[in-house]
């Protein structure tokens, strides 16, 4: 079975005040709501600024990371962020203890993120035909992302959580063109595409493998 590991830390994180650490705490907390299923390991955050989750819907795993950035970016815009490795693989060793556990998604998703890099978006998985595109997709919305404004980020955020673009302006308190406005700003047409053809490639070999 095909696993998706996220390791992540957080950028600058040495520059926030104590009061920012706390919030950015809670925040790291409520990203762990991401990882819903409970028969794997608990989500773990690390030193107060890194982080790891398992799931088993590899074909989610960009969308989720990118949720993370998100909750970080609608909190603090871009005076923090979040450097995600996407690890996929299967896993020999699955206990309780997510500190225990081994297997080639925790080593691609692990060694990806000791690399010196200014990338923040990061994916290795076990299909070398495929690495190199999603690289280069992981690439082009890692520069989407780290352009979103706070307020476009919100809006994201919303539009990936299944609101419409009415729904979002309600929730949000604007109008459905300041939706838009922003949508359009943070590329979103765009965004969508890189995320559905991560999904069609890795369910592709997903299908394949099976």
């Amino acid at each position: 079975m095909i696993y998706s590991v996220l390791t992540g830390d957080i950028v600058n994180s040495s520059s926030l005040a104590v009061e920012q650490r706390k919030l950015l705490l809670s925040t790291l907390k409520e990203a762990g709501k991401l990882f819903t299923d409970k028969s794997l390991p608990a989500y773990k955050i690390l030193r107060g600024d890194s982080f790891q989750g398992i799931t088993s819907v590899p074909e989610k795993a960009l969308e989720t990371a990118i949720l993370i950035r998100l909750l970080i970016k609608m909190k603090f815009e871009k005076q923090v962020d979040a450097r995600v490795a996407i690890g996929l693989g299967e896993v020999s060793l699955l206990t309780d203890n997510i500190d225990e556990c081994d297997g080639e998604a925790f080593r691609n998703s692990g060694q990806l993120l000791e690399q010196k890099t200014t990338h923040y978006l990061l994916f290795r998985g076990p299909w070398e035909q495929i690495n190199d595109e999603l690289e280069v997709h992981c690439r082009m919305l890692d520069l989407l992302v780290k352009g979103w404004t706070q307020q476009q980020s919100e809006a994201v955020w919303e539009r990936m959580n299944g609101l419409n673009q009415t729904e979002t302006a309600d929730k949000l308190g604007i109008s459905q063109a300041s939706v838009n406005k922003r949508l359009q700003l943070a590329h979103w047409d765009d965004f969508q595409l890189i995320i559905k053809r991560y999904q069609q490639l890795i369910n592709l070999k997903l299908k394949n493998n099976a």
